[in-house]
């Protein structure tokens, strides 16, 4: 089941809401909006080869971690960030 983490979320171009499975989801959730925030804005790009921000689209959890997928706001290319959970 998906689930839509944080209504206040924006989306970015295209108005596209991030798709959660609901434990990733809980786990997006429990972080406060300044870590979120620190999280979408500090992405390593490969195509850009820089830092950069995404326009999140998906967060999973695997082997217990979260996984955020997105798009690089630069370039437009695949990104992904890996949230280890303690």
């Amino acid at each position: 089941m998906l689930a839509r983490p944080d209504p206040n979320l924006q989306a970015c171009e295209g108005n596209t809401m991030p798709h959660f499975s609901s434990k990733a989801a809980r786990l997006w959730e429990r972080l406060d909006s300044g870590a979120r925030v620190q999280l979408l804005n500090n992405v390593w790009c490969p195509n850009c080869k820089v830092t950069s921000s995404m326009q999140l689209l998906d967060g999973r959890v695997v082997a217990g971690n979260l996984v955020l997928k997105g798009r690089c706001l630069t370039c437009g290319g695949d990104v992904a960030r890996l949230v280890e959970i303690e």
